[in-house]
C-alpha cells in the first residue's frame, strides 16, 4: 500500500506543472451588496496552533475534531443506538443501510467521474460515520466491512491521473483533500500505521500543491488556478474549503505543522473575497444551484474550523449571516427549484445546511424547515443532518417542529443581493402555488440576461419555467464581455430565452446582449401580507437606450394562486419599437380566436391565461432565437418539449402597458394562515444616530451603491449645502471639510483632493442623488448596512 501512496504523491505533485500550462477565461466579479468592513480576525500560524491545542485539551482528544468531537460522537451513539431517540434512530438506520449497500463488494468503486458530483464526499462521509458509530470507547474495533470498503475507495481515488485535468479541475483536488481528511480524522485510532501514512501522504501532496498557489496569491503573481482560488465567486469557497479542512486535520503534527498552520492563516484571508458576498442576509448572486453548492462547502469548512479551534475568526459573527440560510429554501417551489442563472432544472437538492445555521444562531424556525424537507419522498437524510440537528428543547421550545414550521417559518422573502422576490401559499402540498419575480445584475459569474424573469408553480405543475444553463461546453460560453462571440449569443442565457419582456433586440450584431449588462435591476417595491404578495422591478435600467421608464409588477393572490403581471413602459420614441413578452412552458397551449386568452394543459391540469390590457394579443412560438439574433459558434441546445406563450408588438411607442393574469382552473381556495413578516419590505431606509431620515425621493441602489437625495442627507448631518445649476454641482461644508460633486462625474472633491466614486451623482425625478457611503464618510461619519432591513445606518461622533 505504501507504493500506491508514493505513486499518488508524485502524481499529485506533478499536476502543478500541468495545471500551470493551462489558461482560463476571465470571469466577472460578483456584483452584490458586499460588506467590505467585515472586521474579520487574521490569526497568525502560531495563534492557530495554540487554538487547536487548546481545543484538543478541552475536548479530551486530538481526533476526531473535524465537524465532530468525542463528546458529540458519544451523544450520537447514545441517541442512535444505546437508548434510541427519534429522529436520531431512524436517520441513523437509513445511513447504516446506505453504508451496508456501499460496502457490498459488487458496488462499483468511486472513480474520477464522480469527483465533481459530490458522490465522493457523500459516500465517504457515510462509510466513515457508520464505522465510527460502531467503534468502542477508544474509537477502535468498529464493524470492519465499512473500514475495508472505505480504504478501497480512498486508494482507488488516489490513482486518479491528475495530469489529465485542466486548471478549472482544481476543485476536484479540493474535494479529494476533504475526503482524505475526514477519513484520516474520524478513523484516526482505527487505521494501521501503514494506512494512516498512505492517507496522510495524499493530504500532504495536495497541501504542498496548494502552497504553490497560495504563495502566488500572496505575492500578487497569480496563475489562472490561483486566480480561481482567490476569486470573488463560488470557486473561492469551494476550492479553499478542502485545503482548510486538510490543514486543520494535521496542523498539530510535527512534519505538517508549519505548512498547515500557514495555509490556514493565509486561506482565511483569501476566503474573505467570496465570503463578503454571503453577508448581510441578502442572498447570493450566482443562482439557486450554485448557492447551494457553495453553502455545502462553506458549512463543512466553518464547522470543521469551529470544532478544531473553538473559534470562528469572524466567519459566523459577520452581519446578516444568521439570514443567509433562508435564501436557498426561499428559491424552492413545491416541485422544482427556481433554477435561476446557470442552475439546472429538476427537483430541489437536499439541504442539511439549515440545521447548521439554526444551531449556531439559535433559530428553531430554520431547523423546522429541514425537518419538514427531509420527510419529503424524494429527499434523503445526510450524515450532516445527524451532526447538526438539535431537538426543539435546545432552542427553548415546547412546541414540536411541525407547529414551529407552521407558525414561524416565513413564506415570502426578498433578497436584495440577487434582487429576488418570492411568494408562496404553502410548501410541499400538491395544491400549493409559488411565484418568483427577479431583477438582478446580468453580467455576473454564471449570470444570465434575465432581469424581470418570473417562475411559477401551481397545483403540482411548473407552468413558467427557466430553461436552464445551456451548453456550458460551447465555444465562448465563458466569455462575458458584450461582443461577438460571447456567452450572450446563446439562447439559454439571453433575455429572449427567459420569461421577461424584450425591447428592440439585436440592434448591433457586434453587441449581442439583449439587456444592459452594466446596471443592477432593482426590486423597488416589495409587499407581503397573509393574503397577497407584490413586487415591482425597475426595468428601465435594463433598457436605458429605449425607455424613459419601465416597470414589471408581479402580484400573487395566495387564496387562488393567481398571478397578475403588469408591464408599464414609457418609450423614448412615439413609435417604431419592438416589444416582446415571453413565458416558456412545457404545457400544451391553445389560444382563443381573439388572442385574449389561452389555456395551458399539463399533467391533467389547466392554466387559464388572460390578457387584461386592451392592446395585447397572445400567440405561440418556438423556444428558439429571433431570426435576427447572431448565430453562436456552437449550436444552441435544443429546447425539446418547450414552447413560448408570447405577445409580439413590432411597432409601439409612447406609453404602453401589457397586463396578463394566470390561474389554474377549478381549484378550491387555499386556506390562508398567518405568515411571519418578510426579512424586509424592499424599501431602502436611512437612519442617523438611530433616527430615520425621511426623503421625498426614494433612495436607490445602482451598481451596488446606495444613492440618496443630497440636500436631506447633508442637512441632517448639519452641513451647509449649495447648488450650482450652471455646472450641475453640489457643495457641502461642515467645519473644515468641503465636498463637491457634479452630476454624472465620478470624481468627488474633498478639500481639493480627488476621490473616485463607483457611481456618480445623478438626477432622478428632479432630485440629485449622491452615493451615501462616500459622502457620509467624507464628512467623518461611519456608515453600516443592515441587509435584513435594507437600512443604511449612519453614526456620527456625538
Amino acid at each position: 500500500m505504501r507504493t500506491k501512496g508514493k505513486r499518488s504523491t508524485s502524481i499529485l505533485m506533478a499536476v502543478v506543472m500541468t495545471l500551470l500550462t493551462f489558461t482560463t477565461v476571465m470571469v466577472p466579479t460578483i456584483a452584490g451588496a458586499a460588506v467590505t468592513d467585515l472586521q474579520m480576525e487574521h490569526p497568525t500560524p502560531a495563534q492557530i496552533l495554540s487554538d487547536i491545542n487548546a481545543a484538543t485539551a478541552a475536548n479530551g482528544a486530538a481526533h476526531p475534531r473535524i465537524m465532530i468531537n468525542m463528546a458529540k460522537l458519544n451523544e450520537l451513539k447514545e441517541k442512535c443506538i444505546t437508548s434510541p431517540v427519534e429522529p436520531y434512530a431512524s436517520w441513523y438506520k437509513t445511513l447504516k443501510t446506505s453504508a451496508d449497500n456501499n460496502s457490498a463488494d459488487s458496488k462499483p468503486l468511486l472513480t474520477m467521474g464522480d469527483l465533481e458530483s459530490l458522490a465522493v464526499i457523500n459516500r465517504v462521509l457515510i462509510l466513515n460515520f457508520v464505522y465510527m458509530m460502531t467503534t468502542d470507547s477508544n474509537l477502535k474495533n468498529g464493524e470492519e466491512k465499512y473500514k475495508t470498503r472505505l480504504y478501497k475507495e480512498i486508494t482507488n481515488l488516489s490513482t486518479v491521473d491528475w495530469s489529465a485535468l485542466s486548471t478549472q479541475s482544481f476543485l476536484r483536488l479540493s474535494q479529494m483533500l476533504m475526503t482524505f481528511s475526514i477519513s484520516y480524522d474520524w478513523l484516526y485510532n482505527s487505521w494501521t500505521d501503514a494506512e494512516k501514512s498512505t492517507i496522510k501522504n495524499l493530504m500532504m501532496a495536495g497541501l504542498k500543491q496548494s502552497e504553490i498557489y497560495y504563495k502566488e496569491i500572496v505575492s500578487g503573481q497569480k496563475s489562472s488556478v490561483a486566480g480561481l482560488i482567490s476569486s470573488t465567486h463560488n470557486w473561492n469557497m469551494c476550492s479553499n474549503a478542502g485545503i482548510q479542512i486538510a490543514s486543520l486535520t494535521i496542523a498539530d503534527e510535527a512534519d505538517a505543522s508549519e505548512l498547515s498552520s500557514w495555509l490556514i492563516s493565509e486561506g482565511l484571508k483569501i476566503m474573505e473575497n467570496n465570503f463578503q458576498h454571503l453577508t448581510g442576509g441578502t442572498g447570493y448572486i450566482e443562482g439557486t444551484g450554485y448557492t447551494q453548492f457553495l453553502m455545502r462547502y462553506f458549512t463543512m469548512f466553518v464547522s470543521a474550523l469551529t470544532s478544531a479551534t473553538n473559534k470562528d475568526y469572524g466567519f459566523l459573527t459577520a452581519p446578516g449571516m444568521d439570514k443567509i440560510a433562508y435564501y436557498y429554501p426561499a428559491m424552492i417551489g413545491a416541485q422544482n427549484g427556481s433554477n435561476t442563472l446557470d442552475s439546472s432544472e429538476g427537483p430541489a437538492l437536499d439541504a442539511p445546511e439549515p440545521f447548521f445555521f439554526a444551531k449556531i444562531y439559535k433559530d428553531p424556525a430554520l431547523a423546522s424547515y429541514r425537518v419538514q424537507q427531509v420527510k419529503q419522498p424524494s429527499k434523503n437524510v445526510n450524515v450532516k443532518d445527524l451532526l447538526w440537528y438539535e431537538a426543539p428543547e435546545f432552542y427553548g421550545q415546547t412546541a414540536d417542529y411541525n407547529t414551529i414550521f407552521k407558525t414561524s417559518y416565513p413564506k415570502d422573502m426578498y433578497f436584495s443581493n440577487p434582487e429576488d422576490a418570492t411568494f408562496r401559499n404553502g410548501f410541499w402540498d400538491a395544491d400549493t402555488s409559488y411565484f418568483l419575480l427577479g431583477g438582478g445584475k446580468n453580467n455576473v459569474n454564471h449570470g444570465h440576461i434575465d432581469a424581470g424573469s418570473f417562475f411559477y408553480e401551481s397545483q403540482g405543475v411548473t407552468w413558467a419555467i427557466d430553461i436552464g444553463k445551456g451548453n456550458t461546453g460551447a465555444a465562448n460560453f465563458w466569455t462575458y464581455s458584450n461582443k461577438t462571440p460571447s456567452r450572450w449569443l446563446y439562447y439559454q442565457v439571453r433575455a429572449e430565452g427567459h420569461n421577461t419582456f424584450v425591447i428592440n433586440p439585436n440592434k448591433d450584431p457586434n453587441k449581442p446582449a439583449d439587456q444592459n449588462l452594466d446596471n443592477k435591476i432593482p426590486v423597488i417595491q416589495y409587499e407581503s401580507t397573509p393574503e397577497k404578495g407584490k413586487a415591482v422591478v425597475d426595468m428601465a435600467l435594463a433598457y436605458p437606450d429605449d425607455v424613459n421608464k419601465a416597470t414589471r409588477t408581479g402580484e400573487f393572490d395566495k387564496a387562488t394562486g393567481e398571478v397578475v403581471l403588469t408591464d408599464d413602459i414609457e418609450f423614448k420614441t412615439a413609435s417604431g419599437n419592438k416589444l416582446y413578452w415571453f413565458m416558456h412552458t412545457r404545457a400544451a397551449i391553445t389560444i382563443a380566436a381573439d388572442g385574449k386568452s389561452a389555456t395551458l394543459v399539463q399533467d391533467g391540469k389547466t392554466l387559464e391565461v388572460k390578457v387584461l390590457d386592451s392592446s395585447s394579443v397572445l400567440t405561440q412560438t418556438a423556444a428558439v432565437p429571433f431570426s435576427s439574433t447572431p448565430t453562436p459558434p456552437t449550436a444552441n441546445n435544443p429546447n425539446n418539449g418547450i414552447t413560448k406563450l408570447a405577445i409580439v408588438n413590432e411597432n409601439v411607442g409612447g406609453t404602453y402597458q401589457i397586463k396578463v393574469s394566470m390561474k389554474v382552473k377549478d381549484v378550491p381556495l387555499y386556506p390562508i394562515a398567518a405568515v411571519t413578516p418578510p426579512v424586509n419590505d424592499g424599501t431602502i431606509k436611512v437612519t442617523l444616530n438611530g433616527k430615520p431620515i425621511e426623503f421625498d425621493q426614494q433612495p436607490i441602489i445602482e451598481n451596488d451603491r446606495t444613492l440618496v437625495p443630497f440636500r436631506k442627507i447633508f442637512e441632517a448631518m448639519e452641513a451647509d449645502v449649495s447648488w450650482d445649476n450652471a455646472t450641475q454641482t453640489v457643495t457641502a461644508k461642515k467645519g473644515d471639510i468641503v465636498i463637491t460633486l457634479q452630476i454624472g462625474n465620478n470624481i468627488m472633491m474633498k478639500n481639493g483632493q480627488q476621490i473616485t466614486l463607483d457611481v456618480p451623482a445623478k438626477l432622478v425625478n428632479d432630485r440629485t442623488l449622491v452615493p451615501v457611503r462616500a459622502i457620509v464618510e467624507g464628512l467623518g461619519a461611519k456608515v453600516d448596512w443592515d441587509g435584513a432591513t435594507q437600512t443604511v445606518i449612519i453614526t456620527t461622533a456625538q
